[in-house]
């Protein structure tokens, strides 16, 4: 389960028993810092870099995907849409993954 916040944000976690269930209160914390949510395609969700955001050198990317290919391509845009970098990633196990 995921759980993206565009605000700040406390939050609190119990799990509970007999019957098994997990429990997670949230709670507004407060600042105006607003977060784009992850970028989502398919069974693919892309954590990092958010949409628009400003990169750096060396890029890292993260996030994660149920892709029966085991295979994901990365592609990094420029402002105009001209292709930069186009690579491809492997998954360590798509059914999992």
């Amino acid at each position: 389960m995921d759980f993206f916040a565009r605000k700040p944000f406390r939050y609190r976690v119990l799990g509970l028993q007999d019957p098994a269930r997990l429990i997670v209160d949230f709670e507004p914390a407060g600042g105006d810092s607003y977060v784009p949510p992850p970028a989502q395609g398919g069974d693919t969700v892309l954590v990092e870099p958010r949409p628009n955001s400003v990169i750096f050198d060396p890029l890292t990317v993260s996030g994660y995907s149920r892709n029966p290919e085991v295979a994901n391509a990365i592609t990094l845009t420029g402002p105009h849409g001209k292709v930069l970098v186009r690579r491809t990633v492997r998954s360590n196990d798509w059914s999992h993954t």
